[in-house]
C-alpha cells in the first residue's frame, strides 16, 4: 500500500494514495516484473506481439545482427589498411586482421611461400567463412 499516488505497472492508470489494487484493472499495487508482465499478457492480449523498439535496435541488439556485421566491418578495414601499407611498418599493420583471422591467417602464411595471390584469397575467403560461423553462432544463441 503505497502512500502516495502511484500509477499502475500493467495498465498504466492513475490511483489514490493507499489503494491495495488497481481502480482500473484490479491489480494488486505491489507486483513482481514476472507477474507485471504476466497480467499484461492476460489483461491486453493485442499488446502482447506489440514490438517495444523499431527494427534497428531488436536489429542490432541480436548476436546474429551486429556481431558479424562488426567483425567483417573492422576485419575488413584493417586488411585494407595493411594492404596499402607502405614502408617499414607494414608487418605491425597486418597484426591485428592476423589476430581476428585465426586460425586461417596461419594458414594464409604458409599459403604465402606459394603465392601471394593465394595467401590474399585465403584471407578473403577466411573473413567470408568468420562472419558466417559468427552469424550461425548468434542465431542459436
Amino acid at each position: 500500500m503505497p502512500n502516495y499516488r502511484w500509477i499502475c505497472r500493467v495498465c498504466s492508470g492513475s490511483n489514490v494514495p493507499s489503494a491495495d489494487i488497481c481502480a482500473t484493472c484490479r491489480s494488486p499495487a505491489r507486483l513482481s516484473a514476472v507477474e507485471i508482465d504476466r497480467l499484461q499478457r492476460s489483461l491486453f492480449p493485442e499488446r502482447a506481439g506489440e514490438a517495444l523498439h523499431g527494427s534497428i535496435y531488436r536489429f542490432l541488439s541480436k548476436p546474429s545482427g551486429w556481431m558479424p556485421l562488426s567483425y567483417a566491418l573492422v576485419t575488413s578495414v584493417m586488411m585494407l589498411q595493411a594492404a596499402a601499407c607502405g614502408g617499414d611498418m607494414c608487418g605491425l599493420s597486418g597484426i591485428v586482421p592476423a589476430i581476428l583471422l585465426l586460425p586461417w591467417s596461419l594458414l594464409s602464411f604458409l599459403a604465402a611461400f606459394v603465392s601471394a595471390a593465394l595467401a590474399n584469397a585465403i584471407l578473403v575467403l577466411a573473413l567470408v567463412a568468420n562472419t558466417y560461423w559468427l552469424r550461425a553462432i548468434g542465431k542459436r544463441l
